[in-house]
C-alpha cells in the first residue's frame, strides 16, 4: 500500500513538473529585430544582452550591410510576412510602409496603459520635429531612432583676428562676416554643392525653406511643384554667390568629405556640415584645428530657422506575430538609459531624447568648446521643423532632377530660373504620373 502511495506522489510530481516545464518554454518569448548597419545602430549588437536579462526574451537581432538593407525588408514589409517584430526605417522609407498599410500605428502602443508606463516612457521627451517626420495623417508609425541635424562649425581664432565677437544669426550677417574674413589663405565658407545624393540637397533646402521656398505647393495636400519660385531663385542664388565669392578652391561641386577636409585642414574659416561629424572634424590625429573651433545653431532666413532634419525610426511590421514584445523592445532601444549608453560607448551625438543630449554625462563625452557643441546641437534639435523635403517614395527620383538644376546653376552662368523651369516640369511629370493631380 505505501509503495503504491508514494508511486502515485511521484507520479503526480512528474506530472506537475512536466506541466510547469512546459508552461515555462511556452511562456519563452522572442523577438526578432532587424537593423542596417550603420554609425547609429552599431552599438545594439552589444547592448542587446542588457534587455534579455532584464526581460528573459531572447532577441534575435539581424544586422545588413546598408545597400542591400531596405530592398530585403520591403520585400518582407510587402508580403506582410512574419519574419521581423521590429524594422529600422529612414523617412522615405517609413512613409513608403505607412502609405502601404506595411507597418503599425504606434499610438495605440503608446496610449494604452497596461502596454506603456505614460510617465517612464516621457514620450515629450522625443524631438517634436522627428516625431513630426514620422506621423503621416495624424498618426505615429515609427518611433525616432536617429536624429541628423546639421550646425554651424567656425574659427574662433579667425573670428577674433577680425574683431567678430560672435557667430552670425541671419544668413545676410554670414554674407558680411564672409566677406571680412575670405583671403587667400583661408576661404571662408565650406558647404555641400555636389549634384550627388545627400550633396547639395542635404544643406541647401535649410536655405530654400528661410527665404520663404518650398518644393511642392502646400505639402501633403498639393503636391503642384513649385521649384521655380522667386524665393527659390532668390535663395539658390545666395547660394551661388556665396560659395563662388567666399568659398574654398571647388567649392561648387564638392561633397561632405571635401567640405569636412577643408574645414579640418584649416582652409576654411566656417563649415556649415552634418552635428555627427564632429568627431571627425576634430580627430586629434588628423586635425589642424584642434581647439580653435566654436560652434552654433545655423543661420535664420528673412522668413524662418530651419534646421534640416533627417531622422530614422523603428517600427512594427504588420505581419508581426508579437507585437507587444517588439513594442517592448522599442520603449527599450529608445529608452533614455539605452540612448545615453549608445552615446558614450559609441561615440554617437545624433540621439532622439531631448534629455540625453542635455544630460551631464553627454555634455561631459562631447564638451567640445568647454560646452559650446552640446549647447547648440541642443537648441537645433528645440528648432527642428516637422518637414525638411516631400515624404513620398517618388521624391528621390524628384530630388535627382533638382540637384542637377542646382548644381548646374552653381557651376555655370546659367540663368537660375531657366534651369528651376526646367527642373519644375521634371518634378511635375514624375508627381503626375504618381497620381497626385490630375492634367
Amino acid at each position: 500500500m505505501a509503495k503504491k502511495i508514494l508511486l502515485i506522489i511521484s507520479l503526480l510530481i512528474l506530472s506537475f513538473t512536466m506541466v510547469f516545464a512546459n508552461g515555462e518554454a511556452e511562456t519563452k518569448k522572442t523577438v526578432s529585430v532587424v537593423m542596417p548597419r550603420i554609425a547609429v545602430s552599431r552599438g545594439y549588437p552589444d547592448l542587446v544582452h542588457e534587455y534579455e536579462e532584464m526581460t528573459g526574451t531572447k532577441v534575435e537581432l539581424l544586422m545588413l550591410p546598408e545597400a542591400e538593407y531596405e530592398q530585403k525588408v520591403m520585400l518582407e514589409l510587402g508580403s506582410k510576412g512574419s519574419a521581423y517584430d521590429v524594422v529600422w526605417a529612414g523617412l522615405a522609407a517609413a512613409q513608403k510602409y505607412a502609405g502601404e498599410g506595411w507597418i503599425e500605428q504606434l499610438d495605440p502602443y503608446i496610449h494604452d496603459p497596461s502596454l506603456t508606463d505614460a510617465q517612464k516612457f516621457n514620450f515629450d521627451d522625443f524631438s517634436k520635429g522627428l516625431i513630426g517626420n514620422f506621423t503621416f495623417d495624424g498618426k505615429l508609425y515609427a518611433l525616432p531612432s536617429m536624429n541628423a541635424t546639421v550646425l554651424m562649425y567656425y574659427r574662433k581664432d579667425i573670428f577674433e583676428e577680425y574683431g567678430i565677437d560672435e557667430p552670425p544669426k541671419t544668413w545676410a550677417e554670414l554674407e558680411e562676416v564672409c566677406k571680412k574674413i575670405d583671403n587667400d589663405e583661408t576661404a571662408a565658407i565650406a558647404m555641400r554643392a555636389s549634384r550627388a545624393r545627400y550633396g547639395v540637397m542635404w544643406p541647401f533646402p535649410m536655405v530654400a525653406h528661410s527665404f520663404g521656398a518650398s518644393f511642392v505647393e502646400d505639402y501633403p495636400n498639393d503636391m503642384h511643384p513649385v521649384v521655380n519660385s522667386p524665393e527659390m531663385i532668390e535663395a539658390i542664388s545666395y547660394y551661388r554667390d556665396l560659395l563662388v565669392s567666399y568659398g574654398y578652391p571647388g567649392a561648387t561641386t564638392g561633397h561632405f568629405s571635401e567640405v569636412v577636409t577643408a574645414f579640418q585642414q584649416g582652409n576654411a574659416a566656417i563649415m556649415i556640415d552634418g552635428a555627427p561629424l564632429v568627431g571627425t572634424v576634430l580627430d586629434p590625429e588628423q586635425s589642424q584645428i584642434l581647439g580653435k573651433v566654436g560652434f552654433a545653431v545655423v543661420p535664420r532666413g528673412p522668413v524662418a530657422l530651419w534646421p534640416p532634419a533627417n531622422g530614422h525610426a523603428l517600427t512594427i511590421p504588420v505581419g508581426s506575430k508579437n507585437k507587444e514584445v517588439a513594442w517592448d523592445f522599442i520603449k527599450w532601444a529608445l529608452s533614455k538609459e539605452t540612448q545615453l549608453k549608445n552615446a558614450l560607448d559609441n561615440n554617437e551625438t545624433a540621439m532622439t531624447r531631448n534629455s540625453v543630449v542635455e544630460s551631464k554625462e553627454f555634455m561631459e563625452k562631447y564638451d567640445y568648446d568647454n560646452g559650446g557643441y552640446t549647447k547648440a546641437l541642443a537648441n537645433t534639435f528645440q528648432s527642428l521643423q516637422s518637414y525638411y523635403w516631400p515624404l513620398v517614395p517618388e521624391w528621390r527620383e524628384a530630388e535627382d532632377y533638382i540637384s542637377v538644376a542646382l548644381s548646374n546653376i552653381l557651376t555655370s552662368d546659367i540663368d537660375p530660373k531657366k534651369a528651376l523651369d526646367e527642373a519644375n516640369e521634371q518634378v511635375y511629370d514624375i508627381f503626375l504620373r504618381a497620381g497626385y493631380y490630375t492634367e
